[in-house]
């Protein structure tokens, strides 16, 4: 019934990418900025120069990592031991929330900069939405110390949710720190069991990783944590031009990310994560909702299938400054392309204008587009009860099918019909009568509902007490 996964590239078009970048890991390399990464590196075969910070990287070493990473990831419920969803089940996974720095308010069209409730806020309506299975913090909040934006934002997520935790840092003392607070939510100094959170972290292109990022990433692997490996380069500007250059060097830094977690931890869980990116050279400006993103979106699956790796892409994006016609297309068009792609997880519900702004209006709209897009992919299911031939047969030319048993039961099975929560569906002499609500105010009244009947289960006061003492000192360090 399901949909089949939509592919772009033939077979040796995916083999010619993957030899294209073992050649260039091999004979180009990648420049680590950081001395203790290149000596792991070293001490495990690859030909290192110190003095330029740069490692090539012998096919070998490639293939004998990608045979030890898992083929699924599980999460697990922040609040108990209950599995929440598994990557590389067959079934697209949805986050919502990535570090905007901006607030983004579309009754006014104004954005100003994010704070902690609106983080909270964010997290609540998150938590209660069905199609959201992950979420990272909404923002980054700018009323706090600025090193510790990130993890002042992911104890509001923590607080306010039973879902896994999404994050992306950028330091590892941050890295450590969020690592300290899932310990005390999951009551386990072992994240590598049950693991209740997902780090992502990005190489910089072209073709190298910044000591941050480096750093983070072999802490992320020592811990065991679910690491997703997330380049963004940028056509023309950090990589090549051409679509096919771009998947190669796309490519390299992530085979370089997962390298380097398998020889820190032999079968470390990794996701092969895509922040496909184009440069529009007219602007000057970075876009993640053009045709050619859409294009890579589909391929960079095909070529983490090919490794048997779960793959995570960016989508639900859009360039519009504001929730117009623009948005409603680009949100739809970029959210699914990687679920025609059979991506595993899809990041950034409630998140436009190039990752900068988020909303909880802009949520509760990318919601009811996935909720769409979702139904969409499911296919048509084709039985004898489906197909209803006996009952085509007693109802016959000319008569209707309002009172049959088979129309009311079908009805109330919510799989055969997609019911939208804020889509207008009335005649328009109804819609009047209502005042002519469009799609963003009564979406911004949607998510202050959920804000006053929707309370989700407290995370533990000795808990609460013992992150505020990990952000406390965290802050005393680096404010």
């Amino acid at each position: 019934m399901r949909l089949r996964k939509y592919t772009i590239l033939a077979e040796d078009e995916v083999l010619q990418i993957h030899e294209s970048t073992l050649k260039v890991l091999a004979e180009v390399g990648i420049t680590i900025f950081s001395s203790r990464v290149l000596k792991l590196l070293d001490d495990a075969g690859a030909e290192v120069n110190q003095a330029k910070n740069l490692c090539k990287i012998p096919k070998n070493m490639i293939e004998e990592a990608l045979q030890s990473v898992p083929r699924q990831i599980t999460l697990y419920d922040t609040r108990s031991t209950q599995e929440a969803f598994t990557l590389g089940d067959a079934v697209t996974h949805a986050v919502a929330g990535h570090d905007a720095p901006y607030w983004y308010e579309p009754e006014t069209g104004k954005r100003r900069k994010v704070v902690k409730k609106d983080v909270e806020d964010f997290t609540r309506i998150a938590d209660f939405l069905e199609h959201v299975d992950a979420i990272g913090s909404a923002g980054m909040p700018q009323d706090v110390s600025p090193k510790g934006s990130l993890i002042h934002g992911i104890e509001m997520v923590y607080k306010n949710t039973r879902k896994p935790l999404y994050f992306s840092p950028d330091e590892l003392e941050v890295t450590r720190a969020i690592f300290d607070i899932a310990r005390v939510v999951g009551e386990n100094d072992d994240l590598s069991k049950l693991p209740i959170l997902i780090c992502q972290l990005s190489p910089t292109a072209p073709l190298s990783w910044v000591k941050g990022a480096v750093e983070s990433l072999v802490e992320v692997a020592k811990c065991g944590v679910p690491c997703s490996i997330l380049p963004e380069p940028m056509t023309g500007v950090s990589a090549p031009m051409t679509l096919a250059g771009h998947l190669v060097m796309h490519n390299a830094e992530v085979l370089s990310g997962i390298l380097i977690t398998q020889i820190v931890r032999k079968g470390s869980p990794v996701i092969y994560a895509g922040g496909w990116t184009t440069f529009e050279m007219r602007e000057s400006t970075a876009l993640s909702a053009s045709p050619e993103t859409c294009l890579l979106r589909l391929a960079g699956p095909q070529i983490a299938r090919f490794y048997k790796i779960p793959c995570h892409s960016i989508g639900f994006d859009s360039e519009s400054l504001s929730i117009d016609v623009q948005y409603g297309w680009e949100k739809s068009i970029t959210g699914l392309m990687p679920l025609l792609a059979g991506i595993d997880l899809m990041v950034d519900l409630g998140v436009s204008q190039s990752f900068l702004s988020a909303s909880s209006t802009q949520l509760i709209i990318d919601h009811e587009i996935l909720g769409f897009l979702k139904y969409l992919t499911k296919g048509i299911e084709v039985n004898p009860e489906t197909i209803a031939f006996d009952l085509i047969k007693k109802v016959g030319p000319r008569g209707n099918f309002l009172e049959e048993e088979h129309t009311l039961r079908h009805l109330k099975q919510s799989a055969y019909y997609w019911q939208p929560e804020i889509s207008n569906r009335c005649s328009r002499h109804k819609w009047n009568s209502r005042g002519n609500p469009d799609v963003v105010k009564k979406a911004k009244k949607r998510a202050e509902e959920i804000l006053r009947f929707h309370h989700p289960k407290k995370l533990d006061e000795t808990k609460q007490k013992a992150i505020r003492r990990i952000i406390e000192e965290f802050d005393s360090h680096y404010a």
